[in-house]
């Protein structure tokens, strides 16, 4: 039981540096907010996913957010992720 609970603490705690990354990247309305509003604002959203051999496109639909993830970075953001044979993650907004 004790390990349990030390490893629910230890995914809460990670999660919510994670949560971090983007949050501070987003500007002081967002960096100052909950992690509950940061997965509501920049997290929580449907999207499409492609897999292609070269790269994995998430194509994001309209949204009120999409201008905070924009203003993150995410839009012109390519990142190779070596755990999926280099394929390029990208993301797309309509």
């Amino acid at each position: 039981m004790p390990l349990k609970a030390n490893v629910d603490i230890q995914l809460t705690l990670m999660a919510g540096a994670l949560y971090r990354i983007p949050a501070n990247r987003a500007g002081r309305e967002i960096r100052a907010a909950k992690a509950q509003t940061i997965f509501r604002k920049l997290i929580h959203a449907s999207a499409t996913v492609e897999i292609t051999d070269h790269e994995i496109i998430v194509s994001l639909g309209r949204c009120a957010n999409n201008p905070l993830l924009l203003a993150v970075g995410y839009g012109d953001s390519r990142q190779k992720i070596p755990w999926l044979d280099n394929r390029t993650l990208r993301f797309r907004f309509f």
